[in-house]
């Protein structure tokens, strides 16, 4: 089992920092973008000293977390107590009918569905936390009295979730930034679509290209007739993202890897699959195609 340690890197110039770490030996094992300024790198507890020495004129440096045996012998050091109170926690929390551990929000978006969260949380609701107690009278009322154009308003709980469905007036939709058609913002394959106004013209599973409709601003009556209306709805896209490399023979795949996320603008939490692969190569130099699944979520 490998020791790694992550590290939080904040400055400017991120590739002169991989190139320089490439020649001092230091395999950067993984990159995770956080912000333009700020990036996580995985390394090997070993080569900690290395960076640390490579980094102290022009980036910052900080230790958020380890891998590997190091992270063992950090966890073992820590007190059982702590863990064994909380799956107790959970234990009994989840006997309790009562329990609600996550809120969804339906018939808004934008600011308004903000504003909805916002509400819940001010009433003691945690979204994605454990809650067993929460006031459905509350909520309702203040989505009524700090949302306009509201003409009717339910908060109930489904499973361990509470549902809240926001309907607005006709006059208030419209004054909404509304979207006659959900068009596909990558190309690949659909994994999930939700149509909560309008009607899909995709369905899981098809694939899609840049720019094509998934929803459209309609539904049918029973009669046939079409009304058009709002078209509101989310969307998973399965997608690729392949890259060609030319480099010298000692360029670690970790850096490879890096790259390819930053120059496809892709967050390391969303990719699901990737590989790097030698299709040429010579004394001097090799080249590399890597490819990388991703998931992309639009609305």
């Amino acid at each position: 089992m490998t020791n790694v340690v992550n590290v939080l890197i904040t400055g400017r110039n991120f590739l002169t920092l991989i190139d320089r770490l490439n020649d001092n030996k230091v395999n950067v094992l993984k990159i995770k973008k956080l912000t333009d300024k700020q990036r996580i790198i995985t390394i090997r507890v070993r080569d900690l000293d290395k960076l640390t020495y490579i980094t102290r004129f022009s980036w910052q440096i900080k230790i958020v977390g380890y891998g590997g045996m190091t992270a063992v012998v950090k966890a073992i050091k820590k007190s059982l107590v702590p863990v064994i109170s909380v799956v107790l926690f959970l234990i009994f929390a989840i006997l309790f009918d009562n329990l609600i551990l996550d809120v969804d929000v339906y018939g808004v978006q934008g600011e308004k569905r903000a504003k909805v969260y916002s509400i819940v949380s001010d009433s003691d609701v945690k979204t994605g936390g454990i809650n067993f107690r929460y006031d459905a009278d509350r909520i309702r009322s203040k989505i009524f009295t700090t949302l306009d154009g509201v003409d009717f308003v339910t908060v109930k709980k489904s499973g361990n979730r509470l549902v809240i469905n926001v309907i607005c007036s006709k006059k208030q939709l419209e004054l909404l930034e509304e979207k006659k058609q959900i068009h596909a913002k990558k190309s690949g394959k659909i994994v999930s679509l939700k149509v909560f106004s309008g009607t899909a013209v995709k369905k899981v599973g098809d694939s899609c290209n840049i720019t094509d409709v998934l929803a459209d601003g309609y539904y049918c009556l029973s009669s046939g007739e079409k009304v058009f209306t709002a078209c509101v709805a989310e969307y998973v896209l399965e997608c690729e993202f392949t890259v060609l490399y030319t480099v010298d023979n000692y360029t670690p795949e970790g850096y490879l890897y890096g790259k390819a996320l930053l120059d496809g603008n892709i967050d390391d939490i969303s990719v699901t699959d990737y590989k790097i692969e030698r299709i040429f190569s010579s004394a001097a130099s090799a080249t590399y195609q890597i490819k990388i699944t991703y998931l992309y979520y639009g609305d």
